[in-house]
């Protein structure tokens, strides 16, 4: 038999047993889904701009088009 062939019965899988694996809760779960989907946008109140990040912005300045006052609100998607 050549080196490279494996006989009858000698199956080598690459499957490994299940390890149990330790994972949070479904309300911990669903909590963490819920705040990765929670974004900022800050808008104009003058002009009606407005942009949207992951964070809220440190300081709010005015509008750079039109120098309203600009405002954060969260958004879920």
């Amino acid at each position: 038999m050549d080196q490279f062939q494996v006989g009858v019965g000698a199956r080598r899988s690459r499957r490994t047993s299940l390890d149990w694996i330790d994972e949070p809760s479904a309300e911990v779960r669903a909590a963490e889904r819920k705040t990765a989907r929670v974004r900022y946008r800050t808008y104009c109140i003058a002009c009606g701009r407005c942009s949207e990040s992951a964070t809220v912005p440190p300081r709010l300045g005015r509008c750079t088009h039109c120098a309203g006052t600009m405002l954060v609100e969260p958004v879920t998607t």
